[in-house]
């Protein structure tokens, strides 16, 4: 079992930044999914306008996650699949979910960078982190190295637009494109490395 997650913040520092937005997808061994989620934190108007004005991350503007972090400030953003959570309460919503699903397994963190969701985890989620393997599934590492040894034009089409859900199911994707074309069954070969062509 597998646990896609992804935070949006305002910074890379779980102490300092605040998290902004999480997206979970939870997956058995074959990459089915089970369930997802994504969660938008709830701070007061003058909080998330505050934030706002400290961040530098632009694709924040691009994606309308401000946007959307003021109508919840304003109680407008209920329903479309997106839950509201106060930071305070996160640890707790999460440990229900996890209880429902997890059976006494411990799934692994996923996705395109989990020791930083793992950090945020750690600072917000502390319990729900406990509640997972210390083992994380590093989908970029993979990527930079199927990059690196195969065709440059050979690999999975990115996709993603730095939301959390979707950006979960972009590594997702991606982990299930390299299983059945990388990682392949004894006796398959995929295409000839770089510098082993003719």
């Amino acid at each position: 079992m597998l646990l896609f997650g992804d935070f949006e913040t305002t910074g890379l520092d779980p102490d300092r930044d605040a998290p902004l937005e999480f997206g979970a997808i939870l997956v058995t061994d074959e990459l089915v999914i089970i369930d997802e989620r994504q969660y938008l934190f709830k701070y007061p108007r003058e909080v998330v306008t505050e934030l706002r004005a400290g961040c530098t991350f632009a694709a924040h503007e691009d994606s309308r996650l401000w946007t959307e972090l003021l109508e919840v400030a304003d109680g407008r953003a209920e329903g479309a699949g997106k839950l509201i959570c106060d930071p305070v309460d996160f640890d707790e919503r999460l440990l229900a979910w996890g209880a429902h699903y997890f059976k006494g397994e411990k799934p692994e963190l996923a996705g395109f960078g989990p020791h930083f969701d793992q950090r945020y985890l750690r600072r917000y989620a502390p319990r729900f982190l406990g509640a997972l393997s210390y083992r994380l599934r590093d989908v970029r590492t993979i990527a930079q190295e199927v990059a690196h040894k195969y065709p440059t034009d050979w690999g999975p089409k990115a996709f993603g637009n730095h939301r959390a859900l979707t950006d979960c199911r972009a590594a997702l994707e991606y982990l299930r494109w390299f299983r059945l074309h990388v990682m392949m069954p004894y006796g398959c070969r995929p295409p000839a490395p770089k510098g082993d062509r003719a």
